[in-house]
This record gives structure tokens, C-alpha cells and sequence, in this order.
């Protein structure tokens, strides 16, 4: 066994060397494609962007509705501004951990 490792040391090494090449870019590819999933599909859908992760318009909107639906806030209701404050803070917050 000691012979034949000794032998074919070099063709064995090259061997390896190729795989871990291969491995690496492919795990970069797989990566690359994985960040764009954390991005809209276009730039001007985003209302913010922190890091690699942006928050999209519709998804905001769609968390600002859901809290509006839970505490049965209707378009002509008079609130505390303090209070929209909060339900726009709130609603960004989920959008971004969404």
C-alpha cells in the first residue's frame, strides 16, 4: 500500500488538488446566487438596505396593513401621530426580519 501511495504520490495529490479547486468555485457560484435572493427583483421596489438584506415596498405596505387589520384602524380614523409612528416602525421592523 506504502509502494503504491509512493508511486502514484503525484497523480494523487493533483487529484485532490483539482476536487478542492472545484469544490471552491463552485461553492462561490452557489453563494453568489444565494445573495440574490435577499434582493428585490428590481432597486426602485426597496425602501431601505441594510448590509445585503433590503426591505422591499410591497412587503412593508403589506406588514403596515396587517398591524392597521389587528388594531381595526380604518382610512378615516384620527389617531396619534405617536402612535402611526409606532405601527411604521413596527411594520419596518417585521418587513425587515421577513
Amino acid at each position: 500500500m506504502l509502494v503504491f501511495l509512493r508511486k502514484h504520490a503525484a497523480l494523487i495529490a493533483g487529484t485532490m488538488v483539482t476536487v478542492l479547486v472545484v469544490t471552491l468555485l463552485v461553492g462561490i457560484a452557489f453563494s453568489k446566487q444565494m445573495g440574490k435572493g435577499l434582493m428585490p427583483s428590481r432597486p426602485e421596489d426597496s425602501i431601505a438596505t441594510l448590509g445585503p438584506v433590503s426591505v422591499s415596498a410591497h412587503k412593508y405596505s403589506e406588514v403596515l396593513n396587517q398591524l392597521a387589520a389587528r388594531y381595526r384602524i380604518g382610512p378615516n380614523q384620527k389617531m396619534d401621530p405617536e402612535f402611526i409612528e409606532l405601527l411604521q416602525y413596527t411594520a419596518f421592523e417585521q418587513a425587515l426580519q421577513y
